[in-house]
């Protein structure tokens, strides 16, 4: 009982330390995020502002996710130039794809990709989880967790919840990537070790990664090699 009594506070102290210094170096991003969801309640009720801080939000969020997926090597191997010239760059390229799509598709710039049901009409109202799913998606991003930007997000562009069912089949396809991945890791993990038992050579996995230019996946990628 001595024991346990002393293990708890310890544990307990630790954590509490944990949370607060985590908190104390996020402290900017604390109040960024406190004042969006301000900011969302306090325009959800008014339509047309609503619209376009929930754009914005989505917009914003979907970029600060996806933007090391996407353009990650693209930045990293052109680190030795001044950022503003690869803003400039990309931003001319998006300026270009959606005005393409504005004047091709009468004033559409997705392509008619949300032209299915559901999406295919603005949300007549919003309300308050409408605009702070892309809040939300900036916190998980933060926290470097792996998300689907699309399950999120699709939120604050549809008419109805019964619309987010309808991405059922690429949520079935998460979860089996995900088990799958699971059993194929442990199946290679086992027969691994069983031949470095027998005292056979395996070549080093990282040394594929190494051979790689640096940030092939990103600059938070696998073969960050400085």
């Amino acid at each position: 009982m001595a024991q346990d009594k002393q293990f708890f506070p310890t544990e307990a102290r630790n954590l509490l330390f944990q949370v607060f210094g985590l908190a104390k170096k996020e402290i900017i991003f604390l109040y960024i995020i406190i004042g969006l969801l301000i900011l969302c309640d306090l325009v959800y009720p008014i339509r047309p502002v609503g619209m376009w801080v929930g754009f914005g939000l989505a917009a914003y969020a979907a970029i600060a996710n996806d933007s090391i997926q996407t353009i990650g090597t693209f930045i990293a191997s052109n680190l030795h130039r001044r950022w503003w010239y690869l803003w400039i760059f990309m931003g001319l390229i998006f300026l270009a794809t959606v005005t393409y799509s504005w004047i091709h598709f009468d004033g559409d710039v997705t392509y008619h990709r949300l032209q299915s049901k559901g999406f295919s009409e603005a949300p007549g109202t919003f309300s308050f989880l409408h605009l702070a799913t892309p809040v939300i998606l900036l916190i998980l991003t933060r926290l470097r967790m792996p998300v689907s930007t699309t399950f999120l997000l699709l939120n604050a562009f549809s008419t109805s919840s019964k619309t987010i069912i309808g991405v059922r089949k690429s949520l079935i396809g998460y979860f089996l990537a995900f088990f799958s991945a699971i059993f194929v890791w442990f199946i290679v993990g086992y027969f691994v070790k069983n031949l470095r038992r027998r005292g056979e050579s395996m070549p080093d996995p990282g040394s594929f990664f190494n051979g790689l230019p640096v940030g092939h996946f990103g600059p938070y990628g696998l073969c960050r090699t400085r």
